[in-house]
């Protein structure tokens, strides 16, 4: 059902916000344990109370090329219950650029989608709409796109109002992925700094596998039989801590991607965009090509038409 699908894709993001506000301020985070203590993903609730919050003049400066962290009437909406967008900015946000641009990137998402949902239009045509805006913003993710690019691929978008937001998505999307420079991404060491990995759905999911192991049951004073192949492989020996390890991920990987908590080309799209920011060469790009060409094995048909349409175009 169409309806359900836009409530589990603004859910996700809308999650995904709270998640990234949260861990910034104690006050915000009291606020929201309050009032989310389980969070459905299914539920039209979030959907229907962002609903409401918006106005009329909210939309006129969505669809401005205004900035929108600077209009009253959007600083004053309530985002979550008893939390405005003023009290992000405020509390959150601060006098971080970054952070600035990530809270506009989340409120032009969940804007948008606000604006589909409420479209009155056919079922179908709403359907094919979704698909191809969320496509569009999947396409932000890919490195070197440019504005010739996107341009090519709005060609099928007729409404002018979803354009405007999509260019601002485009726009902090690029802001975000080039924000990290190289001489940030290196410490004074030489050595890889992986800050950039806060946040990230790849780097919450190490720190919760890295927290459900048991160091104490590593045989440090013997570590040659941690890498003991026979041990890991055939459950043999004392110590078979590594193999415990290598089946603990694989299983928590499988079980979030069957429960639909993780999303296999989302991951994908991280690790490819983290492997980048490492600067990797050498083996690591036939890693890449072999990422890649899984990614581009999962793609829905209107994903690999969008990613034909942009290749066509450069090419």
């Amino acid at each position: 059902m169409l309806e359900n699908k836009i409530y589990y894709v603004f859910n996700k993001i809308f999650l995904s916000l709270i998640k990234e506000v949260k861990s910034k301020n104690d006050e915000i985070k009291h606020t929201l344990k309050q009032h989310y203590k389980v969070f459905d993903k299914q539920s039209s609730e979030y959907i229907v109370f962002f609903v409401n919050n918006i106005n009329e003049n909210i939309n006129r400066v969505l669809f401005s090329n205004d900035d929108i962290l600077d209009n009253v009437e959007v600083l004053n909406m309530l985002i979550f219950e008893n939390i405005t967008i003023n009290d992000l900015v405020i509390k959150v946000v601060k006098d971080n650029v970054h952070d600035r641009n990530t809270l506009k990137y989340y409120v032009y998402l969940l804007m948008l989608l606000s604006y589909i949902y409420k479209l009155e239009i056919d079922n179908e045509k709403k359907k094919i709409l979704l698909e191809t805006v969320l496509n569009i913003i999947s396409v932000f993710d890919t490195d070197n796109v440019e504005k010739d690019d996107v341009e090519g691929l709005m060609e099928d978008i007729i409404d002018d109002d979803i354009k405007t937001v999509l260019w601002k998505i485009y726009d902090n999307k690029e802001y975000l992925k080039n924000v990290v420079s190289n001489e940030d991404i290196e410490d004074n060491n030489g050595l890889p700094n992986l800050d950039f990995m806060k946040n990230t759905k790849i780097g919450n999911l190490a720190k919760e596998i890295s927290e459900s192991i048991d160091v104490s049951k590593l045989n440090l004073e013997n570590p040659e039989e941690l890498l003991n192949v026979e041990n890991i492989f055939n459950g043999g020996g004392s110590n078979n801590v590594i193999g415990d390890i290598i089946k603990t991920v694989g299983d928590q990987i499988s079980s979030k991607i069957q429960n639909g908590e993780l999303n296999q080309e989302e991951l994908m799209s991280e690790a490819l965009g983290m492997m980048g920011n490492l600067n990797m060469g050498g083996e690591n790009d036939m890693m890449s090509q072999m990422m890649n060409m899984m990614n581009n094995a999962n793609q829905n048909p209107t994903k690999r038409r969008l990613q034909k349409k942009l290749q066509n175009k450069r090419n």
